[in-house]
């Protein structure tokens, strides 16, 4: 009877090595979903630079693998967005994550408000199935004010005010030359003005070389740029809006400017209300007449 037990489990053990080997004991797993980062118009694939605050856009296309998708994420470094910053497929996320209809496909638009904040953020978008598995793609977002660049206008001149009748002056809204008076009218507005000669003086010395704001009264400010200012690094309007906070401000005729020099940096806000900086390129005397002047570039709108 021995010898006959033995012989009817051999079928057994050779059955329960056929099971073995053909999978039972190592199920496989259900296939999870697929997310890719879509080509668009103005939407995000891998990088790009924004404003603090604004909105960019991504464009998915997400599809099933075994399971149905059913939930969506956005994390900016790791972390849950506020859903309050998202917006699925035209409509402003309830939550986040967010639920979704059970679906085999998903082809939305996401707009994503970047962080308030300079620096780079890498936001993931995180999509799920019923069976738990999930498929990510990320974009990484540089957020940065947003600069203009400032224009360049070159050889302004402003005359010795003790020269030619009506000049002076210098409107630098217009680039033009005008009078010593303060305006009452909106044209030819002067914003700074040369102070003129020292009749005290020979005539090859007498000019004082100065320079004053003129129409303080409609807003004009004259400021000389801080120490370490470099004109070839003022290239937007805000360098110069930066520069004229730095400046030193100059009274008026009672205290001009120190004896203007080749170099000299200055920092104007005109009486219509707009910041320029100017550098003077040239200091032209003459000897015998009030011919004298300066040229200026000015950088502004």
């Amino acid at each position: 009877m021995r010898k006959l037990s033995s012989l009817l489990l051999l079928p057994l053990v050779a059955l329960a090595a056929l099971l073995s080997s053909c999978g039972m004991d190592n199920p496989v797993e259900p296939l999870g979903p697929s997310l890719a980062l879509m080509p668009g118009v103005n939407a995000v694939t891998d990088t790009a630079t924004v404003a603090p605050g604004d909105t960019f856009l991504v464009q998915i296309n997400a599809s099933k693998g075994d399971g149905s998708l059913n939930r969506i994420e956005v994390r900016e470094d790791g972390i849950a967005l506020a859903a309050s910053r998202i917006i699925f497929d035209g409509f402003p996320a309830q939550n986040n994550p967010n639920p979704v209809t059970s679906t085999d496909q998903l082809e939305w638009d996401i707009e994503i408000a970047a962080n308030d904040a300079e620096g780079t953020f890498e936001y993931t978008i995180i999509i799920t199935d019923e069976n738990g598995n999930t498929a990510s793609s990320s974009v990484d977002i540089t957020t940065v004010e947003p600069t203009t660049p400032a224009t360049t206008r070159e050889m302004i001149m402003l005359l010795n005010q003790a020269g030619p009748a009506g000049q002076g002056g210098l409107d630098i809204d217009g680039g033009i030359g005008t009078g010593t008076k303060d305006s009452t009218g909106t044209d030819s507005i002067a914003d700074i003005r040369d102070m003129g000669i020292n009749i005290n003086l020979p005539n090859d010395q007498n000019w004082r070389q100065q320079i004053a704001p003129i129409n303080a009264t409609r807003g004009v400010v004259l400021k000389s740029a801080a120490s370490g200012v470099v004109w070839e690094d003022i290239q937007t309007l805000e360098d110069i809006a930066a520069a004229f906070e730095q400046g030193t401000e100059i009274a008026g005729p009672q205290a001009p400017s120190d004896v203007v020099q080749v170099g000299d940096i200055f920092l104007v806000r005109s009486g219509r209300g707009i910041l320029y900086a100017l550098v003077v390129t040239q200091v032209n005397v003459t000897a015998s007449d009030n011919g004298d002047n300066y040229h200026f570039d000015v950088k502004g709108p």
